[in-house]
């Protein structure tokens, strides 16, 4: 995290039950002696530490701020056999400002969703995490629309978005907050990845577009699941290059460029198989309601 332009906190773990229950409906554990009511409890979610320290930073002219946090949350249930609480091992990270400053060459540029979703997909391309998804959908805490999550075949491994201006005003945070709460306990049980050589090809790869119309419902991920599965060895690469809206485009649908390379480890792709893959790309997405625009 670190590399990535991260600074760590450490937040306390005694809070306000109240406080807390604004974020998570996980129980808190109560203290039998606390100091006072704001730390009565032990927290069940790291988020209302991780505001704090994002404001105390702001409220000093930090105005570009990146901070994470390992620790724990406590939950008096489910209850482990021993009658203790149980306790979750979470990262969490905190960020405000500026992905990049003003110069005179270019305007400064604000920290947004896709920032954040990059940082995390750098943090778990350290792991080897198979059927690892992403789904548009936050927390009642995060912005609509600019929340999102993590999951794998066990369940969300991480929770992300902006936080709500309405929940921002009240901790006096006067520009955009994003937050991400990582299950670190169960990403740390993944085993690192390894890196594999493969092999390059020594023969000329062939570029194709494809001007490709999807339902509003069919995401990226499906696209790019698909194609990784029926033509592996024959795409070197593929990626987005751009995305429509409206004019001949039907409603309900978009228009997606999608180029592909192909190539071969043992030969010149002639014209035939590169129109031979093609069609077998097409033939691929058609279960997704996908078709060429015409």
């Amino acid at each position: 995290m670190v590399g990535l332009g991260y600074r760590e906190v450490i937040a306390p773990s005694m809070v306000d039950p109240g406080e807390n229950a604004r974020f998570t409906d996980r129980p808190t554990v109560a203290l039998v002696n606390p100091l006072s009511q704001e730390a009565s409890a032990l927290r069940s979610t790291p988020v209302p530490g991780m505001l704090r320290a994002l404001g105390w930073n702001l409220d000093r002219e930090q105005r570009d701020v990146r901070l994470f946090e390992v620790g724990k949350t406590y939950s008096a249930l489910p209850q482990t056999r021993e009658g203790l609480p149980d306790e979750r091992r979470v990262l969490t990270l905190g960020a405000s400002g500026r992905r990049r400053r003003a110069t005179v060459h270019d305007q400064e540029k604000p920290l947004d969703f896709f920032d954040l979703k990059g940082d995390l997909e750098t943090l778990f391309a350290a792991f080897d995490v198979p059927a690892l998804r992403f789904e548009p959908s936050g927390c009642q805490y995060y912005e609509p629309g600019l929340g999102g999550r993590f999951a794998d075949a066990d369940g969300t491994l991480v929770v992300f978005g902006q936080l709500s201006r309405e929940i921002a005003a009240g901790y006096k945070l006067r520009q955009a907050v994003w937050l991400a709460e990582v299950d670190f306990q169960r990403l740390l049980a993944r085993p690192l990845r390894t890196r594999t050589f493969r092999a390059y090809s020594k023969f000329p790869a062939v570029e194709r577009d494809f001007s490709l119309i999807l339902p509003d419902g069919v995401r990226y991920s499906e696209v790019e699941e698909a194609v990784r599965s029926s033509l592996d060895t024959a795409v070197q690469s593929f990626q987005p290059v751009d995305l429509f809206h409206g004019g001949s485009v039907p409603p309900g649908h978009y228009s997606l460029l999608l180029r592909v390379t192909f190539s071969s480890l043992t030969h010149t792709l002639t014209s035939d198989e590169v129109e031979q893959l093609s069609q077998r790309l097409v033939e691929t997405l058609e279960p997704l309601n996908i078709r060429l625009r015409s």
